[in-house]
């Protein structure tokens, strides 16, 4: 077994443990630290929330994580802090600090957890605002309800280092008070893991859900996957080349979400961001591991079946590319032979493809952030006057896979923008959909739910005069 190694707080790691080994696991068992939470051991309550560093072209990049899904193997090479990495060996650092003074904590189980994620977002930030640092702790739950006294503390902690002449600078030297340059000098030292003789093993990107089916105590001493990916050119890379976005299968979420450039020429695609699991889960879970994992209701693959997405594969005979719409051939089945594996996503720039074109997302959830959605779909409209002369629409959750509802883009297209043609529009829909009964509804239910987000996706377009009717439909 080769050796996995890693900084931990300001310690090099070498280890032989099982790539497989939940890193929470390995710092509660092995290093006694016990600031880090055991909680749902899925990556939903951030109670294990710890801060993973690496140098991103010569840029220091610091991101929560959630250590419970978290195998050791994707920390090889970088590094792993905890709270006691961050904790003065008098008093409180700042955080702690705004926490204290706003009696923030009242069991205290969770308080670690909220303390790393801030401390994440604020290591990577050039100024503080309080919405950035409450989506910074949204995948954080407080069972004891005490989220105002959290918002409180954001707040003073906002308004003490904002006013500050280099109060970031200062903030950010309190809170990891090291040598960042001995730091990195160290994480050189660690070489690349050779993969070379890992034959036909599985490899998984993220593993945020994987690792969630895997189940504890399963995962312990599991030897059959590799769980770090290969980091072959372009698997973790944003590329834009001749109308098209390749996107690597590698590229986490947070990486797309914070790609200046593609937001740019996908101006609606921030609406999935906030929408999709929470800060921890995206900036491991991986676009190509979502679409591979096969949900039904992914949402990736809902928001990109309309923008005409295609996957390029590799394998021993090569490469080849199939449509996203064509990737899925059932629950859970996707086309892909075996030793083959999603190399890149192709994503054609709407603008240069239907000019004009809004791409739009919807989703239904029990809660809206960090839910599995009962229904989602995603459109690509554009008009031309009141007609239209473009529409894309996906639907999750109705269906065995993630369908691109094409009867419906069809019957959409050429007509004008009214009541009746959207009315015609939810008729053929239901048409397409073959929901069932589960614990996220009835089958009628995610029916009814499909219609009104069909409506939805042209409320903002709609004449004023149908916009009420619409409104009151929905």
């Amino acid at each position: 077994m080769e050796t996995t190694s890693f900084i931990f707080n300001r310690e090099l790691i070498r280890i032989n443990e099982s790539g497989a080994t939940p890193l929470v696991d390995w710092i509660r068992h092995e290093k006694g630290h016990s600031a880090t939470k055991i909680g749902c051991r899925e990556g939903d309550c951030g109670a294990c929330t710890v801060v993973l560093a690496e140098m991103v072209d010569e840029t220091w990049l610091f991101q929560a994580v959630t250590s419970c899904i978290m195998p050791l193997e994707r920390v090889h090479g970088k590094w792993v802090i905890t709270l006691e990495g961050v904790t003065p060996d008098r008093g409180l650092n700042p955080v702690q600090a705004a926490f204290a003074q706003a009696q923030a904590t009242q069991c205290g189980f969770c308080t670690p957890g909220f303390l790393m994620a801030l401390t994440a977002h604020v290591l990577n930030s050039k100024t503080l605002s309080e919405e950035e640092l409450l989506t910074a702790i949204d995948g954080n739950l407080c069972r004891c309800t005490g989220y105002q006294s959290i918002r409180r503390a954001i707040r003073r902690l906002v308004k003490k280092w904002n006013n500050q002449p280099d109060g970031m600078a200062e903030l950010k030297r309190q809170l990891l008070p090291v040598d960042l340059n001995e730091i990195a000098a160290m994480m050189q030292s660690i070489k690349e893991k050779n993969y070379s003789e890992e034959g036909e093993r599985p490899f998984v990107a993220g593993g945020t859900d994987y690792m969630v089916q895997l189940g504890y105590p399963h995962r312990r001493g599991l030897n059959k996957v590799s769980f770090f990916v290969r980091e072959e050119e372009g698997f973790k890379s944003i590329r834009k080349e001749q109308g098209c976005y390749y996107i690597g299968a590698g590229v986490t979420a947070s990486q797309l979400f914070n790609n200046r450039e593609f937001a740019a020429d996908f101006p609606g695609f921030s609406r999935v961001k906030n929408r999709v699991s929470s800060t921890p889960i995206r900036n491991v879970a991986t676009l190509g591991g979502n679409l591979v994992n096969a949900s039904p209701i992914a949402d990736f693959a809902i928001a990109l079946l309309v923008l005409d997405c295609r996957l390029q594969l590799m394998g021993a005979e090569g490469e080849r590319q199939v449509q996203l719409k064509d990737f899925f051939k059932g629950y859970k089945l996707i086309d892909l032979n075996p030793g083959e594996r999603v190399r890149s996503l192709i994503v054609p720039v709407p603008t240069e493809v239907v000019p004009g074109g809004v791409f739009h997302f919807e989703k239904i959830s029990k809660r809206d952030i960090l839910d599995i959605a009962s229904v989602n779909s995603a459109a690509f409209i554009c008009l031309e006057g009141n007609r239209i002369v473009h529409a894309a629409l996906s639907a999750g959750g109705v269906a065995p896979v993630p369908l691109l509802l094409e009867k419906t883009g069809l019957f959409l297209c050429g007509r004008e923008l009214s009541m009746e043609t959207l009315k015609g529009a939810q008729k053929v829909a239901s048409s397409e959909i073959s929901p069932i009964s589960d614990i996220r509804g009835t089958a009628a239910y995610k029916s009814k739910l499909l219609e009104h987000l069909v409506l939805a996706h042209f409320v903002d377009d709609l004449p004023e005069a149908f916009k009420q009717e619409a409104i009151w439909l929905n």
